[in-house]
């Protein structure tokens, strides 16, 4: 009996969206038939879950047409869409808009890194570095868990990747990188490009994928006012800011050379070092970006 009614219904209800359809209008309700491109209105007309809105939904929505209590039925199977309690005309009106959609399967992750940029390191040190954590934000096909691609895009002026320290494998949602050394002039960017890290995310259930990039930048070593060159004004803004605690804008983060969380002789004395040409390079063309 069961099945014969809901035959019924559908029956019924195809004529009434074939109407619609057909004519523009059905029981004084226009229908504006798939113009919808926004995944997230039509996520929720997609009833069986197949990432695009065609009969087999049609017929979910015409099994429970006229329904009502639906709060007390999982939302009539889905098919309460605009969520009023009932399955009615307001239902059938945004289904019409999605008819036919196709829905993207892509996942939405966002990417999220601790700062924007860090200093070249200190010769075998690996303290200044950066975090980056991605979220997956949605998820159309709900995988149960999820795998890693991490790597970095490099200016065209720079040969070697910062330094992986932690995380960044394939079951990782993270992973810490540092600068290379100050010795490896090739892991600076001499015109201020700017790095990226990125991560492709796959759902390991069904395949799905989203890719995120972060961009960050490395900073020549004792450039502390960041205008191209170590010399005596930074090492001045370090000695000002151990002193006293403070240097006008600049920050512990532009003072501590060596990222050990003070600022202290050692900073002084390596900006000195550098500034005198014992220690790295003194110069750059054009100063960090995003700083």
């Amino acid at each position: 009996m069961t099945d014969d009614r809901a035959s019924v219904l559908i029956l019924l209800l195809t004529s009434v969206f074939v109407l619609g359809m057909g004519c523009g209008t059905a029981s004084g309700t226009t229908f504006y038939v798939g113009i919808s491109n926004n995944d997230e209105e039509c996520k929720g007309v997609d009833l069986d879950k197949s990432l695009d809105v065609s009969y087999t939904d049609f017929a979910i929505l015409a099994n429970y047409w006229l329904e009502s209590n639906c709060i007390g039925t999982g939302n009539c199977g889905g098919a309460d869409i605009v969520r009023n309690n009932a399955v009615d005309i307001a239902d059938l009106s945004l289904f019409t808009e999605c008819w036919l959609s196709e829905l993207s399967d892509t996942l939405n992750v966002h990417l999220a890194i601790n700062n924007l940029w860090m200093y070249q390191n200190l010769p075998g040190a690996a303290g200044s570095y950066l975090v980056s954590n991605v979220a997956i934000t949605d998820d159309p096909l709900s995988n149960s868990s999820y795998s890693y691609q991490w790597g970095f895009i490099l200016p065209s002026d720079v040969n070697l990747e910062p330094n992986i320290i932690s995380g960044g494998g394939s079951g990782d949602n993270f992973v810490s990188f540092a600068a290379r050394s100050c010795s490896e002039t090739e892991g600076l960017s001499e015109f201020g490009s700017v790095f990226k890290v990125r991560v492709t995310v796959i759902g390991n259930d069904h395949g799905n994928i989203g890719t995120v990039e972060k961009e960050f930048g490395i900073a020549l070593l004792g450039d502390v006012n960041n205008d191209c060159r170590v010399d005596v004004a930074d090492r001045s803004i370090i000695n000002a800011f151990w002193q006293t605690g403070s240097a006008g804008k600049f920050t512990l983060r532009d003072c501590d050379l060596n990222c050990d969380g003070v600022v202290d002789v050692a900073d002084r004395s390596i900006a000195n070092a550098v500034w005198q040409g014992t220690l790295c390079r003194d110069k750059v063309t054009s100063p960090c970006p995003l700083r």
